[in-house]
C-alpha cells in the first residue's frame, strides 16, 4: 500500500474522530449565521495579520491585547464559543497525533 493511500485512510480516520465531528458541527452552525461567520472571519483575519507582522511590528503587545479583547467579546456568543473550543480541541488532537508520528519516526533513527 502506498504512503498516499495510507495518508488518505488516515485522513478518513481523523474525520471520524469526536474532535473533528464537534468542529464540523460547530462550524456548520457558524456558517448558517452570516453575522457570526463574519465576526469569526474578521477575528481570524486579525489573528493572521498579527502572526504575519509579529516579527516586524513594534506594537505587537497592543495588537495582541486588542485581539484578546475581541476574542473575549466573541466568546460571549455561545455558538462562537462552542466553535472556538471545538477548533482548539481539534488542534490539540492534531498536535498529539503528530507527536505520536514524530516520536515513532525519531525512534527509527536511533
Amino acid at each position: 500500500m502506498s504512503i498516499h493511500n495510507v495518508a488518505a485512510q488516515f485522513a478518513e480516520e481523523i474525520k471520524n474522530s469526536r474532535e473533528y465531528q464537534d468542529l464540523k458541527q460547530a462550524k456548520m452552525k457558524i456558517d448558517l449565521n452570516p453575522s457570526l461567520r463574519n465576526r469569526v472571519e474578521g477575528y481570524k483575519r486579525k489573528e493572521n495579520a498579527l502572526f504575519v507582522s509579529a516579527s516586524s511590528s513594534k506594537d505587537v503587545n497592543s495588537k495582541t491585547a486588542e485581539l484578546n479583547k475581541l476574542l473575549e467579546e466573541l466568546a460571549k456568543t455561545p455558538d462562537i464559543s462552542r466553535f472556538l473550543k471545538a477548533e482548539k480541541d481539534f488542534n490539540v488532537f492534531l498536535q498529539k497525533t503528530f507527536k505520536i508520528i514524530s516520536d515513532a519516526l525519531d525512534s527509527g533513527l536511533k
